[in-house]
């Protein structure tokens, strides 16, 4: 995999974009166990709206929980969508790159890239949130480590439909996928132009 310093210049690479949580695994036993911790019962097909509708200090409980490795055992494979990965991976010839809002501390990340990687998806890079830039927003997030290690994302498959607007405000020619209960669904981005990285960053910093 590449090692590159955050900034530095480097050669534009076409790649297909891949999420892990919501997208290649099921984490609804995960949610569903961390909302259990803070003291709110939840279901697997209701618990990421639970979290929308908890208040802020019990967001911020639940998030320090969901983004540890102590619940990643309930996690499952979307076997679907890894299936769907291998089949892009084949047509399309292009390398795979996992770039995941999992925090760098999430050990268990690497048992998922294990996992990928004896289902036939082999990443030419993993890239993980470092715990500086914890609080930036995903679709921020992303797009800021694609530019840093000049990635193209040609087909990104994703479960966030603001990542996806986000990335397609950036490469318009980006072909998306939504990924929805372990399946994927083209998706057609909303138009709608995400606030500037920059500007993220600088709120963030002045916190």
């Amino acid at each position: 995999m590449p090692e590159q310093e955050v900034g530095q210049d480097v050669p534009a690479t076409k790649i297909i974009l891949l999420d892990l949580d919501s997208t290649i695994m099921d984490v609804s036993g995960r949610g569903v166990a961390a909302l259990k911790d803070i003291g709110v019962q939840a279901t697997p097909k209701d618990w990421s709206e639970k979290v929308k509708g908890l208040k802020s200090r019990d967001k911020s409980r639940f998030f320090e929980i969901f983004q540890s490795d102590k619940y990643t055992h309930l996690d499952e494979p979307n076997e679907h969508v890894i299936r769907f990965i291998r089949k892009l991976m084949a047509q399309e010839r292009l390398p795979a790159v996992v770039l995941t809002g999992r925090l760098e501390s999430m050990e268990s990340t690497l048992d998922v890239i294990k996992f990928l990687r004896d289902r036939g998806v082999e990443p030419y890079d993993v890239i993980r949130r470092p715990e500086r830039l914890k609080k930036l927003p995903g679709r921020q997030f992303k797009v800021m480590m694609l530019r840093d290690r000049g990635y193209i994302p040609a087909i990104v498959l994703d479960d966030e439909p603001k990542i996806l607007d986000a990335i397609a405000s950036e490469w318009p020619d980006a072909v998306l996928y939504l990924a929805t209960d372990g399946t994927l669904s083209r998706y057609q981005p909303t138009g709608e132009v995400p606030e500037s990285v920059e500007s993220l960053i600088q709120q963030l910093s002045a916190v």
